[in-house]
């Protein structure tokens, strides 16, 4: 779809109030969801390798994904005609001492999230209220992700690739400022990835914010977002994952932490989460137990949910 096409939407959508735009966002989901049905099989086989104690609400749960995503979408094109102040009070903070304090240390701040609720009002909302923020994206082409990113430009934010940036990046810390990680999605190993545990089995999982926490000493802060009923949005600001600076050893340590909180984020409201990545690809045939240590294919392992 063209840029120009997706500006003329996105000014239709702004004559919408806010909540008749997330229902128009939510039939559209669902006509997705029903009718096009692009990755559903994906989405359900997420579910099954994820959830199987949960496999009677698998479909019931890739319907409400695709009706979020939907919602998401017609949010993302609202966004481009609210004011900053709009945009802000869109969403309501909660455990914001956190990142007070972690701010005020000087060191800056990684902030990871997942493709959970809509994270680019997090990041949108965050910035309207003056947060020195960036985040870290991958390096997309199409006139879909031109739009995406100059929506997310246009609110404040300043956008790293995640190829090619570190000096940056590591000035930008320096400097005291907040950097936004995406943690959530297949890292292989060329970029810098290792296997850690995810829903009972190893995944290709990111150690950026880590490496990048333990060189810099800047502190760690596991963020979430979640729609409300009346339409607004809570952010919850958790308790700081504590690194020791320079220490590498870590890294699997506090990288397998932050999949954890992902987990409980999925786990408590699974429509929330963006279950069309390709997250479980490439794995090996390695399970879990509910301790999280590596079991082989055994009645054991498999009575424990591994």
């Amino acid at each position: 779809m063209s840029t120009w096409v997706l500006k003329v939407l996105s000014r239709m959508t702004v004559l919408l109030p806010w909540q008749r735009a997330q229902d128009l966002g939510a039939l559209l989901g669902l006509v997705w969801f029903h009718l096009v049905r692009i990755r559903r099989r994906t989405v359900l086989a997420n579910l099954a390798l994820a959830l199987p104690e949960r496999s009677a609400e698998h479909r019931r749960i890739a319907r409400e994904t695709y009706r979020h995503l939907g919602i998401c979408a017609l949010e993302l094109l609202k966004l481009r005609g609210l004011s900053p102040d709009e945009v802000a009070r869109k969403v309501h903070d909660h455990g914001r001492e956190r990142y007070e304090a972690a701010l005020a240390r000087g060191r800056g701040v990684i902030v990871v999230t997942a493709h959970y609720g809509n994270f680019d009002l997090l990041a949108c909302a965050q910035a309207c209220r003056g947060v020195p923020l960036a985040i870290v994206s991958r390096d997309l082409h199409g006139d879909a992700n031109r739009f995406w990113m100059e929506t997310r430009r246009a609110k404040g934010l300043t956008i790293f690739r995640d190829e090619g940036s570190l000096k940056d990046i590591v000035r930008w810390l320096k400097e005291g400022k907040v950097l936004g990680f995406v943690v959530d999605q297949r890292t292989p190993p060329r970029k810098g990835g290792i296997l850690s545990p995810f829903f009972g089995r190893d995944a290709w999982t990111t150690t950026a914010p880590v490496v990048l926490a333990t060189r810099t000493g800047c502190a760690l802060l596991p963020v979430r977002i979640e729609r409300k009923q009346d339409g607004d949005h809570d952010a919850w600001i958790e308790e700081e994952i504590e690194v020791s600076a320079g220490d590498a050893g870590v890294v699997p340590i506090l990288t397998a932490r932050i999949n954890a909180v992902v987990e409980r984020w999925v786990r408590a409201r699974p429509g929330h989460w963006m279950w069309l990545h390709r997250r479980f690809e490439g794995i090996p045939t390695i399970k879990r137990d509910v301790s999280g240590n590596r079991c082989r294919e055994t009645g054991a392992c498999r009575e424990t949910g591994a």
